[in-house]
């Protein structure tokens, strides 16, 4: 939510709570983003790892389930599982599509862990910076993720599948059926680029500084305590160039050395006078550059 402008703000209308109130809830999203972004992970690895692509179905040849490097079928008893395709070995893998697929989604499991293990520069870096290296992760790991997707179906035309699932072809699975490990990639897709996005909206958005006439003349001059906006992730003050304060000393803590005359009663002695009244050129003005 935008803050208003100055011509529209109410006299009631608290500066302070607005962007007390917009650190709070960007950070929870911050929080939340990093939350959801290791669920992602979590779901790109599980797509990686299960073989639950494809498989059959009531009306199918035979009985057997593929991945993208991993492939089973059961025996005519119903009773043994055989699973061939090892990652250490490209020439189990069925076709060159499935061996496509496996390469570019797993280097899409490791731009995701390399994204998790981005966090921790968040105590080191700018939040806006962390945020932006790791939006470009995401970008990287869901361009990935969906290439493997659509180019996994090109090889549904292997000979080991059509046992299973008849007469198949390319992006036609004949009697099979997509499983939930495929469907689940489709929607780790969708999720990816979601966080893509709001990690990119999250470094860009800064907190607008409060005006001038909102500023309260009787605080410090250390603006950074009274306007959030001056303010770096750590809390720390920002270098800044600090207008000269104006400082004057009360009358009555003037020692006798200070005006021409003594203060007595808290009143200026007879010779810090002219003419019977008061005469400003007898009390100093200092200017303090900080």
């Amino acid at each position: 939510m935008p803050p208003p402008s100055s011509k529209s703000v109410s006299p009631e209308f608290n500066y302070f709570n607005y962007q007390a109130s917009y650190l709070k809830n960007s950070r929870a999203i911050g929080v939340l983003w990093c939350v959801f972004s290791m669920c992602y992970a979590i779901i790109n690895i599980v797509v990686f790892l299960q073989p639950q692509w494809l498989g059959d179905t009531e009306v199918s040849k035979g009985t057997g389930y593929f991945g993208l490097w991993k492939h089973c079928r059961l025996l005519q008893d119903g009773q043994d599982l055989i699973c061939k395709g090892r990652l250490d070995d490209f020439n189990s893998i069925l076709s060159p599509s499935f061996k496509a697929s496996t390469i570019l989604i797993g280097l899409s499991v490791l731009i995701i862990t390399l994204c998790i293990c981005s966090f921790i520069l968040f105590f080191f870096l700018h939040s806006s910076t962390v945020f932006h290296i790791c939006g470009w992760f995401q970008a990287f790991n869901g361009l990935f993720l969906l290439m493997g997707i659509l180019i996994f179906p090109t090889g549904w035309d292997s000979s080991q599948i059509k046992e299973v699932c008849g007469q198949t072809a390319m992006y036609n699975p004949g009697d099979c059926q997509v499983r939930w490990s495929f469907i689940l990639a489709i929607i780790a897709v969708v999720d990816v680029f979601v966080l893509c996005i709001l990690a990119f909206v999250l470094g860009s958005r800064y907190v607008k500084m409060l005006p001038d006439q909102y500023l309260p003349s009787n605080t410090s001059i250390y603006k950074g305590e009274i306007n959030n906006g001056y303010l770096a992730d750590n809390l720390s003050r920002k270098s800044m160039t600090l207008q000269p304060v104006q400082m004057l000393m009360d009358a009555e803590k003037y020692s006798d050395y200070s005006v021409k005359g003594s203060v007595k009663g808290g009143r200026v002695a007879a010779s810090a006078t002219t003419n019977g009244g008061f005469h400003p050129s007898n009390y100093s003005v200092n200017n303090f550059q900080l």
